[in-house]
């Protein structure tokens, strides 16, 4: 699952591999997935979170009774401390709806692999969305856990990155 809203969320800024904490609203949220796993009784053998903040603070909200592993594996990775579109770097700027296709596009141009964030959805290269599964999978073999290898791979792609992985909102 996602992490709650974050401060750049809010201020429609690219996050990418920096990291903000989670706004209000983005405990809340976390708040309310631990509800609902709570009333569905939905329990997990075992729990991860990328290395950002972010992350790991909506985890702690959410299985705050349960120990959980960090990994850097399911962690954005950050190329350059800027992205260029129509010739400018975009960088703590506030994005207009069309921003995010634009910079998905020049990153795809680039053959770069990429996860994107903005508050008109998520974007992820094709390799990004393999590297997530792959590093999913080894901890779940890790654990043991056959069965939910397949349960991770729909979650992650249909999900998180439904069937297009450059055009998935969430």
């Amino acid at each position: 699952m996602h992490h709650g809203q974050t401060l750049f969320n809010q201020l429609k800024r690219v996050q990418g591999a920096c990291d903000s904490p989670l706004t209000d609203l983005g405990k809340q949220q976390a708040k309310q997935a631990e509800d609902y796993f709570a009333q569905k009784e939905i329990n997990f053998a075992a729990a991860y979170a990328s290395t950002q903040e972010r992350a790991c603070d909506t985890m702690e909200i959410i299985r705050s009774d349960q120990v959980y592993t960090r990994k850097k594996g399911i962690k954005e990775w950050n190329y350059r401390s800027y992205i260029e579109s129509k010739g400018q770097v975009v960088k703590e700027k506030t994005l207009r709806a069309e921003d995010p296709q634009q910079i998905v596009g020049w990153l795809k141009s680039r053959g770069l692999e990429f996860y994107l964030e903005s508050n008109n959805g998520l974007f992820a290269s094709e390799n990004f969305a393999s590297r997530s599964v792959k590093t999913i999978q080894e901890y779940i073999a890790y654990k043991g856990k056959p069965g939910a290898k397949q349960a991770i791979s729909a979650t992650v792609f249909s999900i998180c990155y439904m069937a297009n992985p450059f055009t998935a909102r969430v």
